[in-house]
């Protein structure tokens, strides 16, 4: 399986600004992190099957959006997005029931 970055537009913006958020709390713990691989983790595991609720993420709060970046880096494969061990992550949108 390859990767795939593509996700619609207003998702998008909502993936950057949640990864702006998440790269700026870590900057207040003395993290350097790169924002393109923030959003690309968080675009890959929305694009690859682990819809993201990005609704619910950009109503909570940056220590916990960088919880789940950090995450994100070490459980998904790079090369195809796909989330590896158990690891399920925090913000996957809930099935409707």
């Amino acid at each position: 399986m390859s990767l795939s970055l593509s996700v619609p537009h207003a998702d998008k913006a909502l993936i950057a600004a949640v990864s702006h958020r998440a790269q700026a709390y870590a900057a207040t713990q003395g993290i350097a992190v790169d924002l393109l691989e923030v959003q690309r983790d968080f675009t890959a595991c929305h694009a690859n099957g682990n819809p993201l609720d990005l609704p619910r993420m950009m109503a909570d709060e940056d220590r916990t959006l960088w919880h789940a970046a950090s995450f994100l880096a070490w459980h998904m494969d790079p090369h195809t997005g796909q989330i590896v061990s158990n690891y399920r992550p925090s913000f996957i949108m809930q099935a409707a029931a």
